[in-house]
């Protein structure tokens, strides 16, 4: 009889009753016998181990009530399946969220992923410049005045340019005091 596999069905993991994955004899399995319970749309698949001994951790692993000896159900993963899986939203990035649930989450903004529903986004107010030159060794920073251009109406203040050079190369930077 050691080559006979038994499947079972059930319909719930613990709590000791007909329908529960614990409620099975233990005397009465053999190693490698396999379970699936079905709860809530949710389908555990679990392998007997006779000699695994593990501490009860539901859903992982689920000891039977009657005569467990070492015999334990442990769940199994999924190796090189292909998955639909309907509680997610098609073509959105998937995630877990803090109870290890797969969540689909819509991308906020661009660059980095952003998991938040309503995201406080900052943009830093760095202020404004209070020097007008910098020397040192290798830079050279000097500040000019020059008239304010039509299409920076928005802004206030004569602005500066600033010239950067690396000892050869002038770099130009236009700054306004303050924004309108």
């Amino acid at each position: 009889m050691a080559d006979k596999r038994i499947f079972w069905s059930k319909t719930a993991l613990t709590g000791g009753a007909a329908g529960a994955l614990d409620s099975i004899d233990g005397t009465a399995l053999q190693d490698g016998e396999v379970a699936h319970v079905f709860i809530s749309d949710i389908l555990y698949v679990y392998r007997l181990d006779v000699d695994s001994a593990a501490a009860e951790s539901s859903p992982n692993i689920i000891a039977p009530d009657t005569n467990p000896g070492d015999k334990r159900w442990i769940l199994q993963g999924l190796n090189g399946a292909s998955l639909n899986m309907p509680g997610l939203t098609a073509s959105r990035p998937v995630f877990t969220d803090g109870s290890k649930n797969l969540v689909s989450n819509t991308m906020t903004g661009t660059g980095k992923v952003v998991m938040d529903t309503s995201p406080t986004l900052v943009t830093p107010d760095i202020g404004a410049a209070t020097a007008t030159s910098i020397t040192t060794a290798a830079l050279s920073v000097t500040a000019l005045s020059i008239g304010t251009p039509a299409s920076d109406a928005t802004l206030s203040g004569t602005p500066k340019v600033f010239v950067l050079y690396d000892g050869s190369t002038p770099y130009y930077f236009k700054a306004y005091p303050t924004k309108a």
